[in-house]
Parts: C-alpha cells; structure tokens; sequence
C-alpha cells in the first residue's frame, strides 16, 4: 500500500488501513512510502520534508508507485493499493504520467481499461 501524496490524506487512511481488522486479518500489509509522514513504512523511498512542496511531494509519491510495483513484479506482494495522489504533483515531481493508470501501465508493459462497478452496473472503459 502506498502512502500516496503525503501532504493529503493519504497517510490517514494508511493509518486506517493498519487498524482496521478486516484487513489486518486478511492480510499483512507492506506500506511504501517516505520517513517523515506519520506513518510506518516497511519499505522506504526517502523523506519527507515537513511542509515540502508540490515537487517533493509527488516526486515521494511517484517513487513509491514504482517501488510497489517492482515489490509486486518481483513477488515480493501479491498486490498493490495506491493512496491518492495529486497529479500535477506527480508532474512537477519528474513523472512524465498524468495519473497513476498510465503510470502503472508503463511500469508493467500492459494495457489498461478503467472500470466502474455497483451492483446493477458494471462499466469498463
């Protein structure tokens, strides 16, 4: 699980995520992301800077995309939950992606379809 970008609410689901038994009895959850956020991470991409900008912020969070997936392709986990990001952020960070789709296609070499789901609809674009 990425901490997504750490100047927004990322890092309090993180939290959430952690306490929350539902998933803690499912499964053990690596978190990926900076030192420095509030949140315990099991694999490190740097540090967080207190009150760090649009550029650090989504290069951290860029990083950890990364950083998730390589854990996953290597079978270290078996898969992955992005926390929110900010996009421009991202950009301004030194990732060339509009978001995290795109991103994690161009990590995996795959192709990708978004998909809405609820119970009486069910929509892949």
């Amino acid at each position: 699980m990425t901490v997504g970008d750490p100047r927004g609410i990322g890092p309090e689901i993180v939290i959430k995520a952690l306490a929350d038994p539902r998933i803690s009895e499912r499964c053990d959850v690596v978190v990926v992301g900076p030192e420095g956020c509030g949140v315990p991470v099991a694999e490190s991409i740097g540090k967080w800077t207190n009150g760090g900008g649009a550029a650090q912020a989504g290069e951290l969070s860029g990083l950890a995309i990364e950083c998730a997936v390589k854990l996953a392709i290597e079978g270290d986990v078996q898969g992955i939950v992005t926390g929110p990001i900010d996009k421009a952020a991202l950009l301004e960070g030194g990732f060339d992606f509009p978001g995290h789709t795109e991103m994690l296609a161009k990590l995996t070499g795959s192709s990708v379809a978004m998909m809405l789901a609820s119970d009486k609809l069910r929509v892949v674009l």
